[in-house]
C-alpha cells in the first residue's frame, strides 16, 4: 500500500513538474497530446479529461476527442471535458471558441461547468455515454442545433447547462436522469424545439425551465424540492413558472399521475399551449381558468373524467371561457356521456369521441395533413436550409480568405484584417501606409508583397502570422514598426532594403526559422529585442550606418556564431547578446563606452574578447557564466565593473588595472593579474 501511494505521488509530482516546465501556453493543464491539453483526474486509475486546444484562436472547427491520451509512455482514459468557472465564465472566453462540431468518445462520462460556455460557433454535439452535464456547460451556444446522443445513462443536468441555446431542436431526457437543475433549457426558443421526457415509474426532480417550441412530452412525474417539502402529496410541480405553457403542444403521458398547478399563469407576449393531451393515470386536473388560455384541442386518454384541484385562492379549478367556446374536447369512445355529465367537462360546447387506437393528430386542426407528409415537408425544408447555409458559408469563407483591397486605397487602416482567415492578399501600388495590427493574427497568410510606395509598416502589422513564409519589403519603406513581423514562425529569410532607417522593437522577435537576414545600408537603429529568439540564423551583418542597438536585440539567438559591431555604436545595451550560446567571435568598435548588464551573459562558446580602450564601464553579469572564456584584458580606461560580471568564468585568465584591485570579484577565475 505504501509503495503504491509513493509511486502515485511521485507520478503526480512528475506530471505537474513536466506540465510547469513545458506548457507555458496553458499553465493549468498537465500534459499535451495531439494538439489538445489534458488534466489528470486520477493518477491511480490513469484517467484524464480534455482541457482545451493548443491555441484558443486556432482554426479548429471539428473537435474529435480521443478515447485515450498518451503521455510519457502511459495511456490515460479520457473520461470528461474540463470546466472551470474562473476560466470560462467570462463572455466568449471558452477554450473551444471556434469549434463547430464536437464528437466525444464512449469513455467520456461528464462535461464540466462552463466547458463550452458561449461557444458561439458550436452547431452539433455527439456524445454517447454521457452521465453528467454540469452547470453552464453549453450556456449561450447560440448556434447549437443538434445533440446526437444515446445517453441512456444520463443522470444529471446542471443549472443553465443549455441556457440560451436559441436554435436547439430536440432534447430527449432518458429514464436514467434523476435531476435537472434550474434554468437548464431557459431561452431555448427555436420554433422546432421539442422536449421528450421518456416514460419512467420514478419521478424526476426538476427545477428546470424547458424553453419554448413545438412540443413537450412528459412521461413521468416531475417533483421539485420546494414542492416536495411543502406538499407531502408529492404533486406534479409547476415546472419553474409554468414554462411548458410556451410549447404549442403538451402531452402528459400515462406514467404521469400527479399535477399541481401546471398551467397556472399566462406568460405575456407568447403563444400559449394549443394542443393538450392528458394521460390515463391522471385523476386530478389543475386550474386552466386564467384569461388568455385558449386551448384548441384537448385529448383525454382516461374514460373516467378527472376531478379538478382547488386553485391557490380556494376556488374549484376550471378552464377559461375561451377554451370552453373554441376548444374541441376528444374523449375515448363510450365515455361521451360521462364527460357531458361531469362538473367542468360538461361546459365544453364541442365534445367528440374517438377510437382508442387513433392518435390525437387525427382529431386536431393539424390532422388535415398526414404525419408522413409533414415529415417529408419538414425534411425537405431542412435540407434546403442546409444547402443555403453551406452555400453562404462557402461564399463567406472565400470572401474572407481572399479579400480585395480596391485600387486607389492609400492606407490600410489599423486592425483592418486582424485575426481574419486570410490566405492571400494583394496590396495595390496606391497604398502608402500599413496601419498598426492591420494583418495581426492572420494565421493562414503565407506570403506578402509590400509595394514600393509604402513608406511605413505599422506596429504589429503582421504580428502572429504563424504561417508566413516569405515577405518582400518595397524599397520605399523607411520605418518597420514595433512587432511588425513578431512570431512569423515560418519566415526563413528577410531582406531589409536600403530605404529603411529604423527597425522597431521586437520587429522580428521569435521568428524561429529565420536563417538569412540582410539589413540595408541606411539603417541607423535596431530596436529592443528586434531579433530576440531568432534561433536559426548563424550570422548577421550589421551595416556601418547603425549607431544604436536596443536592449536584448539579439538575445537567445542561440546559433549566432559571430558579430561585428559598427564603429558608430557607443553602447552595448543590457542583454544584447544574452544566451547566444554558439557565439565565438565578437568585434567591439572603438567608440563603445559601456558594456551593459548581462550583455554577453551565458555565451558559453565565447573563448576570448578584445575590449577597446574607449570602454569605461562593464555592467552587472556582463560575462556571467561564460565558462569557456579563457582570456581577457581589461583596459585602464575602465573605472567601473558591476557585480558578478565574471561569475562562473572558471577558465578565465584575466588582466586588470591595479586601480581595480579589491573592487572586482574575480575569485572564481582561473588566474588574475594586475598591471
Amino acid at each position: 500500500m505504501k509503495k503504491t501511494f509513493l509511486l502515485s505521488t511521485l507520478m503526480a509530482v512528475a506530471l505537474c513538474f513536466m506540465g510547469n516546465l513545458k506548457l507555458n501556453a496553458m499553465d493549468d493543464a498537465d500534459f499535451l497530446y495531439e494538439n489538445l491539453y489534458y488534466k489528470v483526474t486520477s493518477i491511480e486509475k490513469r484517467e484524464c479529461c480534455v482541457y482545451g486546444p493548443i491555441d484558443k484562436v486556432s482554426i479548429i472547427e471539428k473537435l474529435i476527442v480521443p478515447a485515450t491520451a498518451q503521455y510519457n509512455g502511459t495511456s490515460f482514459t479520457v473520461v470528461g471535458v474540463w470546466g472551470d468557472r474562473l476560466i470560462h465564465s467570462s463572455w466568449h472566453n471558452s477554450n473551444f471558441n471556434n469549434v463547430k462540431k464536437v464528437i466525444l468518445p464512449k469513455t467520456v462520462k461528464w462535461i464540466g461547468e462552463y466547458a463550452f460556455h458561449s461557444c458561439l460557433n458550436l452547431e452539433s454535439v455527439q456524445m454517447e455515454n454521457i452521465e453528467e452535464i454540469k452547470s453552464n456547460a453549453f450556456f449561450e451556444c447560440k448556434k447549437l442545433r443538434t445533440i446526437s446522443t444515446s445517453a441512456k445513462k444520463l443522470r444529471f443536468l446542471g443549472e443553465a447547462c443549455f441556457m440560451y441555446c436559441e436554435k436547439l431542436e430536440k432534447v430527449v431526457i432518458p429514464p436514467s436522469c434523476k435531476k435537472i437543475e434550474s434554468g437548464a433549457f431557459m431561452g431555448c426558443v427555436s420554433p422546432n424545439h421539442s422536449v421528450i421526457i421518456e416514460d419512467s415509474d420514478e419521478p424526476l426532480f426538476c427545477n428546470s425551465t424547458f424553453g419554448s417550441g413545438s412540443k413537450i412530452y412528459i412521461g413521468r412525474n416531475l417533483w421539485s424540492k420546494e414542492w416536495y417539502d411543502s406538499y407531502l402529496g408529492k404533486k406534479f410541480h409547476q415546472v419553474y413558472g409554468g414554462d411548458i405553457y410556451w410549447f404549442n403542444e403538451v402531452v402528459l403521458g400515462d406514467k404521469v399521475s400527479e399535477i399541481f398547478w401546471i398551467l397556472l399563469d399566462r406568460p405575456y407576449d407568447v403563444e400559449t399551449v394549443q394542443y393538450l393531451t392528458i394521460g390515463a393515470s391522471i385523476k386530478e386536473v389543475s386550474d386552466f381558468s386564467k384569461d388568455g388560455i385558449d386551448i384548441k384541442t384537448i385529448h383525454m386518454v382516461s374514460e373516467e373524467p378527472p376531478t379538478f384541484l382547488k386553485n391557490p385562492y380556494g376556488s374549484e379549478g376550471e378552464f377559461s371561457n375561451r377554451t370552453y367556446l373554441h376548444c374541441t374536447l376528444y374523449v375515448p369512445k363510450g365515455s361521451l356521456s360521462a364527460y357531458k355529465n361531469a362538473r367542468v367537462w360538461k361546459n365544453f360546447l364541442n365534445i367528440q369521441e374517438y377510437e382508442s387506437e387513433r392518435t390525437i393528430a387525427a382529431h386536431n386542426e393539424r390532422g388535415r395533413i398526414s404525419q408522413e407528409t409533414q415529415r417529408k415537408e419538414e425534411a425537405a425544408r431542412k435540407a434546403q436550409e442546409e444547402r443555403e447555409r453551406r452555400a453562404k458559408e462557402e461564399a463567406d469563407r472565400k470572401a474572407m480568405e481572399n479579400p480585395v483591397i480596391p485600387d486607389g486605397t492609400t492606407e490600410i487602416v489599423a486592425n483592418a484584417y486582424t485575426k481574419k482567415p486570410i490566405k492571400t492578399i494583394t496590396i495595390p501600388n496606391s497604398v502608402k501606409k500599413i496601419g498598426d495590427n492591420a494583418f495581426a493574427g492572420c494565421y493562414l497568410l503565407n506570403s506578402v508583397q509590400i509595394p514600393n510606395n509604402v513608406t511605413s509598416i505599422g506596429k504589429g502589422a503582421f504580428d502572429g502570422c504563424k504561417t508566413m513564409m516569405s515577405v518582400n519589403i518595397g524599397n520605399g519603406v523607411k520605418y518597420i514598426g514595433d512587432k511588425a513581423f513578431n512570431k512569423c514562425k515560418l519566415l526563413t529569410s528577410i531582406i531589409i532594403p536600403n530605404g529603411v532607417v529604423s527597425i522597431g522593437k521586437k520587429a522580428f522577435s521569435d521568428c524561429t526559422l529565420l536563417k538569412s537576414v540582410t539589413i540595408g545600408n541606411n539603417v541607423t537603429s535596431i530596436g529592443e529585442e528586434a531579433f530576440s529568439w531568432c534561433t536559426s540564423f548563424s550570422s548577421i551583418s550589421i551595416p556601418s550606418s547603425v549607431s544604436e542597438i536596443g536592449e536584448a536585440a539579439f538575445c537567445d539567438c542561440s546559433k549566432l556564431t559571430s558579430i561585428i559591431l559598427p564603429s558608430k555604436v557607443t553602447k552595448i545595451e543590457n542583454r544584447t547578446f544574452e544566451s547566444c550560446r554558439e557565439l565565438k567571435s565578437v568585434t567591439i568598435g572603438d567608440n563603445v563606452a559601456s558594456i551593459g548588464d548581462n550583455a554577453f551573459s551565458r555565451c558559453s562558446s565565447l573563448t576570448s574578447i578584445s575590449i577597446p580602450n574607449s570602454v569605461t564601464s562593464i555592467g552587472k553579469g556582463a560575462f556571467y557564466w561564460c565558462q569557456n572564456l579563457t582570456s581577457i584584458t581589461i583596459p585602464k580606461s575602465v573605472t567601473e565593473i558591476g557585480e558578478d560580471a565574471f561569475y562562473g568564468c572558471y577558465n578565465l585568465e584575466i588582466s586588470l588595472p591595479k586601480k581595480l584591485r579589491g573592487k572586482v570579484d574575480v575569485s572564481k577565475c582561473k588566474s588574475v593579474k594586475y598591471y
